[in-house]
C-alpha cells in the first residue's frame, strides 16, 4: 500500500524548524530548516564568475565567502563578469553549492535573462497555455517592475497561486532593478517546510507550541491545537532514523551503511519467511531513503529469492518521492540493485550530528524549559564558541522566548549540554 501523508508535527525552535509528515503511523519525510545553513535549492544570487571549473564548469563568488561550482554554464562568461545563478543544490557534506546559470523564479515559473534589448513588452513572454485573464494580468505587472536589458519568460503557474506569483515575481525583478555592488542574494526559495506544506494540503498539522504555529500559519494548513507531546515524537523519530540497523515487520532487518561513495543497504532474513522478506524490506527501505534524505549511490543486497516484486514495489515507491530516482530493474552482475538518488542538501546524519546540530539542541532545550526558568546553558568551548557567534540570532531568539540573558558556561565535559535555572538546578541534560 503507497503511503499517503495524512498527518505532520512540526516545531520551529531558535535556529531551527523540524517537521515530521506521518502515513499513519509510520514517519515518511523528515523537513529541517536552518537560516544559518546558507544557500537552499532555488535561491537565486548576483553572483562575480570565478575561475573555470572541471569539464567546462565555471566557480563563482555568490558573496559572504560562499562559492558555487556550475557544471555546465554559458559560453560568454569570463572571470570577473557579474550574472545571475540559481541553487540546484546547497551544500553537502564537504561540497559546495551547486549552481546553474540557467534562471528560473520558483522552479518552473519565471525564467529570466540579462542584455536583452526593446520595449518592455518585446522583453516579456507569457506562455499561451495559461488562461488569457492570467497572462494579461502577469504582463501588466512584470511589464510595470521590468528592470532595463532583462527579459523574462513565464511558463506556468497555478490560478489559486497568481497573486502569490505576481509578488514573487515583482519582489524579485524589483531587487534585480536595484542590485549593484557585492555579490549577493536577491531571491529566497520557499524552505522545505513550506514546501512539505505544498505537497500535503491535505494533512492535519499539529505544532508543538503556540510560537511553532504563529510560524507556520502562512503556509494553508489545517492546524490542530498545539500538542507538547510533538517535542518528544520529532526528537524520537530522528534519533531512530539515525540508526544503523532497522527490524522489518515479522522479522528480519537491514543495515544501512553510508560512505564517502555510496550507501549500502543490506537484507538479513534472519528468522522471517525468506518468500516475503524482499518486499517487506523494498518498503522499508524506500523509507529509509527517504527519512535519511540519502542521495548519490545506492546499493542494496537483497535475498536472493523473489527479487523482481520487491524491485517492482521499490519502483512505484520511487515515482511518489519528492527527490527524484528510479528503481533498477535488476540486479547487477555480482548481485545487487543499485540506483541513483538525486542530492539534494545534506543527508539526516550530518544535519542532526555534530557540534553545529548540538548548540542548536542547547537553544531548543533552553526554549522548552522557559517555563521552568531556564537561564544557564553548560556546554563545550566550541559550543559556546559558535552560539556567540554563527548562531547568534539564534541564541537571542531563545532569549526572547525565555524571557531572560542565557548564561553560556564552558564545560569540561565536551559530551553533554545542560540547561539550568538561576539557582543552579538542573533543567535537562543530553
Amino acid at each position: 500500500m503507497l503511503p499517503t501523508i495524512d498527518r505532520v508535527i512540526l516545531e520551529a525552535a531558535p535556529g531551527e524548524a523540524r517537521a515530521v509528515a506521518f502515513s499513519g503511523n509510520e514517519a515518511w519525510d523528515i523537513a529541517i530548516e536552518r537560516p544559518s545553513d546558507g544557500p537552499s535549492e532555488g535561491d537565486i544570487y548576483r553572483a562575480r564568475a570565478g575561475a573555470p571549473g572541471p569539464d567546462g564548469g565555471r566557480f563563482f563568488d555568490l558573496g559572504d565567502g560562499r562559492v558555487g561550482l556550475a557544471r555546465r554554464v554559458k559560453p560568454d562568461w569570463t572571470e570577473g563578469a557579474y550574472g545571475l545563478v540559481q541553487i540546484l543544490r546547497g551544500d553537502a557534506g564537504e561540497k559546495g553549492a551547486r549552481v546553474t546559470d540557467r534562471v528560473w523564479l520558483n522552479q518552473g515559473g519565471l525564467s529570466v535573462s540579462i542584455g536583452a534589448d526593446g520595449n518592455k513588452s518585446d522583453r516579456v513572454e507569457i506562455s499561451r497555455s495559461l488562461p488569457r485573464a492570467i497572462r494579461d494580468e502577469f504582463r501588466e505587472r512584470l511589464e510595470k517592475n521590468l528592470p532595463k536589458g532583462v527579459a523574462v519568460r513565464v511558463l506556468q503557474a497555478l490560478p489559486g497561486d497568481v497573486e502569490a506569483e505576481v509578488r514573487a515575481m515583482s519582489k524579485f525583478l524589483n531587487n534585480l532593478a536595484n542590485t549593484g555592488g557585492n555579490p549577493r542574494q536577491l531571491h529566497q526559495a520557499p524552505g522545505e517546510i513550506e514546501q512539505l506544506a505544498a505537497r500535503t494540503r491535505g494533512a492535519t498539522w499539529i505544532a508543538a507550541d503556540l510560537v511553532t504555529n504563529v510560524w507556520a500559519a502562512s503556509y494553508g494548513v489545517t492546524f490542530a491545537p498545539p500538542d507538547q507531546n510533538v517535542f518528544a515524537e520529532i526528537d524520537s523519530t530522528i534519533s531512530s532514523a539515525l540508526e544503523r540497523m532497522v527490524a522489518l515487520t515479522g522479522g528480519g532487518t537491514i543495515w544501512i551503511d553510508p560512505t564517502r561513495a555510496l550507501t549500502a543497504i543490506d537484507v538479513d532474513s534472519g528468522s522471517a519467511d525468506i518468500d516475503s522478506v524482499n518486499l517487506i524490506a523494498a518498503r522499508e527501505i524506500a523509507r529509509q531513503v527517504r527519512l535519511r534524505r540519502l542521495g548519490g549511490i545506492i546499493a542494496i543486497d537483497f535475498i536472493r529469492k523473489n527479487i523482481d516484486p520487491a524491485l517492482a514495489l521499490l519502483d512505484e515507491l520511487s515515482r511518489i518521492d519528492p527527490w527524484a530516482w528510479r528503481a533498477p530493474h535488476e540486479v547487477d552482475a555480482v548481485g545487487l540493485a543499485s540506483f541513483q538518488r538525486e542530492r539534494r542538501g545534506q543527508s539526516l546524519s550530518n544535519i542532526a550530528t555534530g557540534v553545529h546540530a548540538c548548540a542548536l539542541k542547547s537553544l531548543k532545550f533552553a526554549s522548552r524549559n522557559a517555563r521552568n526558568g531556564a537561564a544557564v546553558i553548560e556546554a563545550s568551548g566550541i559550543i559556546v564558541d559558535l552560539l556567540q557567534g554563527p548562531l547568534k540570532p539564534g541564541l537571542l531568539e531563545a532569549e526572547r522566548r525565555v524571557g531572560r540573558s542565557l548564561e553560556l558556561k564552558r564545560s569540561h565535559n565536551s559530551d553533554l549540554v545542560v540547561i539550568r535555572d538561576s539557582g543552579g538546578k538542573l533543567l535537562h541534560e543530553e
